[in-house]
């Protein structure tokens, strides 16, 4: 039955529960060398793709760099990649699911009073790293252009 706090109804008892990281296990598993992801990567600057043991692999080691800086369960993470980072935002996608943490997708073309919006519902908390600024502990910048996201409080050091 499903309840107005809820918008998925509740799983019958015969199945169990599945999540994010379980599932993409779970295809590794059953398919370690099947395409998972093709997609522009910024590293490469070019498409790339990844088997779903690839996938799985970059983002256990994105998940432990996040966790190295102290991203844990519940913790809600801002991914602000354009298009041109596709892969790593699949990358970052998985990684912050692993950690049990929570997504929260923020659109580079947002207009300052718009990711205002965003930070403030998401009550995202103030940024303890980010990767475009390679471990230093900076404003963050879009991965994109390199820019700051406007001028938005919560998203300075």
């Amino acid at each position: 039955m499903t309840s107005r706090a809820t918008a998925f109804p509740e799983l019958p008892s015969t199945v169990s529960e599945r999540t994010v990281p379980a599932l993409l296990r779970r295809a590794a598993k059953d398919a370690p060398d099947r395409c998972a992801l093709v997609a522009h990567s910024l590293l490469s600057g070019d498409e790339a793709s990844l088997s779903y043991r690839e996938l799985v692999e970059r983002s256990g080691r994105f998940a432990a760099a996040l966790a190295d800086r102290g991203v844990t369960h519940g913790d809600r993470v801002a991914l602000l990649v354009g298009n041109d980072g596709a892969l790593e935002a699949h990358l970052a996608y998985h990684a912050v699911h692993r950690l049990g943490a929570i997504n929260v997708p923020v659109n580079t073309f947002y207009l300052e009073r718009e990711l205002e919006y965003v930070v403030g519902f998401s009550a995202l908390p103030s940024p303890r790293h980010c990767p475009a600024a390679h471990g230093r502990r900076t404003r963050p910048r879009c991965l994109s252009c390199r820019r700051p996201p406007g001028s938005v409080s919560h998203f300075r050091s």
